[in-house]
């Protein structure tokens, strides 16, 4: 028994962002394609019908904002949600233009996920819930645990070598990754610590104090995910 009826549209290149997604259209018994370039999503879009569209501004390729209008040429009614790393959803909006519908400012959350498939799509059945001990015992669970294992060797190892080669535009694309990922899965601290750094180098600080403060980030990110991960 399906209780919702529609097909989504996503794209995305965020793995982790992917694996929210797909678990709350799971619950909901939501259909979806997943592309990782806003040129695929427009492709996709000519291929097939969707009744929504979630789009992250950041897609490689074709960005979000440039994807847009180039989606709504083909059905101006169908609902576009942009993800945006924007802090706020209104100027989220205002950077996005009218062309979307919604913004979902990143970190991705299932709440938020939700709350955009019961505005757009139909319930066929009863609503569903996003228990509580599905996110600490069911599937979630298990997802988080595996992005915790895997945190060390796809974010604080990365960030480390660019440190150490004093690449900071790698450093904050890095950064920018966990500020998406790491909310999603309840880690504010870290994602907010993230985009705190990520902020500071993009406006240009001084190399020698940001490369301190990238050590200093490795070092107790570090030390944090290795708490949360013997709590388990």
């Amino acid at each position: 028994m399906q209780p919702m009826k529609g097909h989504v549209l996503v794209a995305t290149d965020h793995i982790d962002d992917k694996t929210v997604l797909g678990r709350v259209f799971e619950l909901n018994g939501v259909s979806a394609t997943f592309v990782d370039t806003g040129m695929a999503a427009v492709q996709a879009a000519m291929d097939e019908s969707c009744d929504l569209i979630l789009i992250d501004t950041d897609s490689p390729t074709l960005g979000g904002l440039d994807a847009i209008p180039m989606l709504r040429q083909f059905n101006d009614a169908v609902p576009i949600v942009a993800i945006t790393a924007s802090a706020r959803q209104e100027s989220g909006r205002q950077h996005c233009g009218l062309a979307s519908t919604r913004v979902i400012s990143k970190p991705v959350r299932r709440d938020r996920v939700q709350q955009c498939l019961e505005k757009f799509l139909r319930f066929s059945h009863a609503r569903p819930a996003l228990h509580q001990a599905d996110l600490q015992n069911g599937p979630l669970a298990a997802l988080r645990r595996r992005y915790l294992a895997a945190f060390d060797t796809d974010y604080l190892a990365p960030v480390a070598k660019a440190g150490a080669a004093r690449d900071l535009s790698a450093v904050a694309g890095i950064l920018h990754k966990i500020v998406g990922t790491a909310g999603s899965f309840g880690y504010d601290d870290v994602g907010e610590q993230a985009r705190i750094l990520e902020q500071r180098i993009r406006r240009g600080e001084d190399e020698n104090t940001l490369l301190r403060e990238i050590e200093a980030f490795t070092t107790g990110i570090g030390a944090r995910i290795k708490r949360l991960q013997q709590s388990g």
